[in-house]
């Protein structure tokens, strides 16, 4: 009798710590998942980095890089499928206060680092369009065809809404014989090159590599965004102003005013808070190490890695930051 007493003890003792400590998804299956980005893309890039330094440095931890995208990450993180993740401040603000495109708060997506990289936003027509500003696309309804990258990403939420400040919608441009192509870079820049397309609109790295190549295959004019637009996309949605400069890309004369993005990596709030401390020092002390796996990563300083995250910080994140002064 006192034997099963003993062992009915130790299972509702058992029960009753995996029910106070609950452990992520992906550590159940032997390690967590990271969703990142497009494979070859700026997302997936830096959370490979993210996961190999952590890796390096705790060689215990399996992680798994997984495809994903802005949106869609913040949502993952919080039905519990993925632990980390990559997105945009302005995905990051609307999960943290559960506006568009989310349906309600998400409230297990907290920051662990600000990565200080701006993604600006770029929308370009062919010449033989002739159109030169947003409001004439209204005026003069061209039947275009727009490449605003793939669905749900955060360029093509982008997109959306800055049609949406000159009341355009896609609708609209399908109403005038036009369409909306969600295809990716080369997909998109091959359409246009080839007379099939006339716009594409993207939120990526200045200088970016695929509108680098669509300027050299077709004359193209850059369309700069109004500063009432500009001032309405910082308010409503957290984007940060941005000019880009003159000569970045063959076809840009004159400096563009437009917005940009920025990323920001983001945890489960779930995650135990001694791991996410050592992630976040590891994310810190290795501003070096990734900078040589790609350029983007120079504007990464981990001094201002604790401000403007649009989310709350991961409790272990914010210990860290408080540790070495970056937080007070």
């Amino acid at each position: 009798m006192k034997r099963k007493v003993f062992f009915s003890f130790v299972i509702i003792s058992v029960v009753l710590l995996f029910l106070t400590n609950p452990v992520p998804a992906a550590q159940k299956k032997g390690g967590l998942l990271f969703a990142s980005g497009g494979v070859g893309g700026m997302f997936h890039v830096i959370g490979s980095a993210i996961s190999e330094a952590i890796i390096a440095q705790m060689p215990d931890i399996k992680i798994t890089v997984a495809p994903g995208g802005a949106h869609a990450n913040p949502l993952r993180i919080q039905a519990g499928d993925a632990e980390m993740g990559m997105t945009y401040f302005v995905n990051a603000k609307c999960a943290a206060e559960g506006l568009d495109p989310y349906n309600k708060r998400l409230d297990k997506v907290q920051a662990i680092a600000n990565l200080n990289m701006l993604f600006p936003f770029t929308f370009m027509v062919v010449k033989d369009l002739g159109i030169k500003t947003f409001p004439e696309i209204k005026n003069k309804r061209p039947p275009m065809v727009l490449c605003p990258g793939t669905r749900g990403l955060g360029g093509e939420f982008t997109t959306r809404r800055v049609l949406e400040q000159y009341g355009i919608s896609y609708e609209d441009i399908m109403k005038w014989k036009g369409k909306i192509h969600f295809s990716g870079w080369t997909e998109a820049n091959n359409l246009i090159a080839d007379g099939h397309a006339h716009a594409l609109s993207t939120t990526s790295s200045v200088g970016s590599a695929h509108v680098v190549e669509l300027t050299r295959m077709r004359e193209l004019v850059f369309l700069p965004l109004d500063e009432n637009v500009r001032d309405n996309m910082v308010k409503k949605y957290g984007y940060t102003k941005w000019v880009l400069k003159a000569g970045l890309y063959k076809g840009l004369t004159q400096d563009l005013p437009t917005i940009a993005d920025g990323t920001v990596v983001v945890v489960s709030a779930d995650m135990p808070e001694d791991l996410i401390y050592k992630f976040t020092k590891i994310i810190c002390q290795n501003k070096a190490k990734f900078e040589n796996v790609h350029v983007m990563f120079k504007t990464f300083d981990p001094k201002l890695a604790a401000q403007d995250t649009k989310v709350p910080l991961h409790p272990g994140a914010m210990r860290y930051y408080k540790e070495v002064g970056y937080l007070r």
